[in-house]
């Protein structure tokens, strides 16, 4: 039975941090998922050697076993039928709502940093028929939602209202339903590899 529950953010976030990683838990889940949903079943030499560019050289193993082992599940839990996905976020203690709206924008900008790297390198592969054009469609509302989300940090620190626990729960559902769209309308359902 493949693992499809996420790492815990803490422990994950504290170990790239100790490798040198330069992005924190909810940035590489972001991407890992950006490039997924771009068209990226299989992980890429090209976006593995970015992200483990600024690594310790003694920690370089253990930190791309740690992107594969997120990679799997990440796309374990997108291609999943039972809607399994789950973003990757920490837990804020009382007084820190500020750190979730941080990291959900984070997560954001840099899913569609991978997702936009992924369309790159998949560009030779797009079908122009009118299926896809109509696609289109959903494709730009939802990149263009979990853009929008990507900017909200700066605007929630503009502003004096307190945190809306529940108007940050519709939020973050709204942002996991836009990825799991948008990987279905590139990828449809597809089954990952077992290994």
């Amino acid at each position: 039975m493949p693992q499809t529950a996420l790492p815990t953010y803490a422990p994950l976030n504290e170990f790239l941090f100790d490798s040198g990683a330069y992005l924190d838990a909810c940035e590489l889940h972001g991407m890992l998922c950006g490039f997924i949903a771009g068209g990226s079943a299989t992980p890429n030499l090209a976006w593995m050697s970015l992200l483990l560019a600024s690594a310790e050289e003694d920690r370089r193993a253990e930190l791309e076993a740690c992107v594969m082992a997120l990679f799997r599940v990440s796309l374990e839990q997108l291609s999943s039928f039972g809607f399994d996905f789950e973003i990757l976020l920490p837990i804020a203690e009382p007084g820190q709502d500020l750190l979730l709206i941080s990291s959900l924008s984070k997560w954001s900008e840099h899913f569609l940093l991978g997702l936009g790297i992924a369309e790159a390198l998949m560009q030779s592969h797009k079908k122009t028929d009118e299926t896809k054009k109509t696609q289109a469609i959903d494709l730009q509302e939802a990149k263009s939602d979990i853009r929008n989300v990507s900017r909200i940090y700066n605007q929630v620190l503009q502003c004096q209202e307190p945190f809306d626990e529940e108007a940050f729960s519709s939020l973050l559902e709204h942002v996991r339903v836009s990825a799991m769209l948008i990987f279905t309308e590139q990828n449809g359902r597809i089954r990952p590899t077992q290994h």
